[in-house]
């Protein structure tokens, strides 16, 4: 049975609740990245279980803190015990501190920046402007510099997403036969590192912009040098394979096209370069749902896009670029690699 003739089979009564428990969902969004925010699960994995204790060390109201534990009971994020204490569900857990903790990822996505661009979308797809200006008096880049903390918990969710999809991007790509590795914006270098430590006869080098390296630098990886630099003004020479992971997505198509025309530039006739990047594709797939909205947030909080195999052959082509082969990795990415025409 196709989706057309499945949708017209379910009653309008049961597609109404459906609609209306999809439009409600940012409540249980909400609440969930309050959590996060709260640093809840920790103190309870810590023993710290009752209402009024939680509430002590967090600062909180009693009763509207047990208002929104029950609330979050009900959706199976914790579980309230028959002498009323709280307990870590397999979904707290993952809220708990550890290098796999999404506790960072969800507190960035409670953060003004993300929820307040949100609530704004209307104006975005009305506009085709980003809304975020609008929302903090200031663009990201310029948001994150001036709020440290916020900085901290975006740079540890960026790790925690490296963590979760390296060891498949490492999978999916043979990089033996590069000795000098170029890793272009590659902010605190966790793949270039786990690059670096799958393959010990390599070389690499990390490029960013000066305070991002400044931040980096006293890591003293081995076999790695840090660049500082801005890649719409040029990239480092010389590389046998550059690394561009989810970069382009970030830019309009003129500033992605001015980015691969500088690769293009830097590189030899042997050379290649990696696009590493969501794909879309040619047809709305719903198995690509979260790809979707997260290309509504692109819209929301920069100029960027996700975007088709074929939008990225266009600006290839563009740049004298072309594509070799498209490596799929299991994950939400894929492999672009490319050489020069």
């Amino acid at each position: 049975m196709d989706a057309h003739k499945k949708q017209k089979s379910v009653s309008p009564e049961k597609a109404g609740l459906e609609l209306f428990a999809m439009a409600t969902s940012f409540m249980k969004s909400r609440a969930i990245c309050t959590a996060a925010r709260l640093g809840l699960a920790d103190l309870i994995q810590s023993g710290i279980q009752r209402i009024d204790e939680l509430a002590s060390q967090i600062n909180a109201h009693p009763d509207a803190l047990y208002r929104l534990m029950r609330a979050l009971v009900s959706i199976g994020l914790f579980r309230e015990t028959s002498d009323k204490k709280y307990e870590l569900t397999p979904m707290s857990i993952i809220l708990c501190e550890s290098p796999m903790s999404l506790r960072h990822c969800l507190s960035m996505m409670g953060d003004p920046s993300w929820w307040g661009s949100w609530g704004c979308l209307d104006q975005s797809v009305t506009s085709g402007e980003p809304a975020i200006e609008k929302v903090l008096g200031m663009d990201y880049d310029r948001y994150l510099a001036e709020n440290p903390e916020i900085l901290g918990i975006f740079q540890n969710c960026l790790s925690v997403m490296a963590r979760v999809n390296n060891p498949a991007l490492l999978q999916s790509y043979d990089f033996s036969k590069y000795a000098k590795i170029v890793d272009i914006g590659g902010g605190h270098g966790e793949l270039l590192f786990d690059i670096l430590e799958r393959y010990p006869q390599n070389q690499g080098f990390l490029y960013d912009l000066p305070h991002v390296i400044e931040s980096i630098a006293q890591a003293n990886i081995e076999r790695c040098s840090f660049i500082s630099g801005d890649f719409f003004d040029h990239v480092p020479r010389d590389g046998d394979i550059y690394v561009l992971k989810q970069i382009l997505h970030d830019w309009n198509d003129e500033k992605a096209l001015a980015i691969l025309k500088n690769c293009q530039t830097a590189m030899n006739a042997h050379a290649r370069l990696l696009i590493i990047e969501t794909v879309l594709s040619d047809r709305i797939e719903p198995s690509q749902s979260m790809s979707y909205f997260f290309d509504l947030h692109m819209l929301l909080t920069s100029t960027g896009r996700e975007r088709t195999v074929g939008e990225f052959e266009s600006l290839l082509d563009q740049a004298d670029l072309k594509i070799d082969n498209v490596f799929p990795t299991g994950t939400s990415f894929m492999i672009i690699e490319c050489r020069k025409k």
